[in-house]
């Protein structure tokens, strides 16, 4: 999937967790200036003493309102039950990371 097609930009680009049914998920959702909004779940994994971030293939999300503006947007994750904190050091044409030395820094909310 082109993340960013026809000159589309990204508005807003966070980490998340959410409850599902069962568990919980994490991954990283984006805004582009056309409204998509894309989700892709993963997230960080260490071991001795260094850090990988890995993410699978980004997923339009089906049940976005289509809104462009970032705070507004933040405001429409979190009332979905999305804890969004800022995103690691995966870049958004990229599915992986690392492995770096030490372990990610706790997160800090939005």
């Amino acid at each position: 999937m082109d993340v960013l097609p026809n000159g589309t930009e990204v508005v807003a680009h966070w980490e998340f967790v959410a409850d599902t049914e069962h568990s919980w998920v994490t991954g990283q959702v984006l805004v582009r200036s056309d409204g998509v909004l894309l989700r892709r779940y993963g997230g960080s994994s260490s071991r001795d003493r260094r850090t990988t971030w890995e993410y699978h293939p980004w997923t339009p999300v089906p049940w976005w309102s289509g809104e462009t503006d970032g705070t507004a947007a933040l405001r429409a994750l979190q009332a979905a039950g999305y804890d969004l904190t800022t995103p690691g050091p995966v870049p958004v044409y990229e599915s992986t990371a690392g492995p770096f030395d030490g372990y990610p820094p706790r997160p800090s909310y939005l």
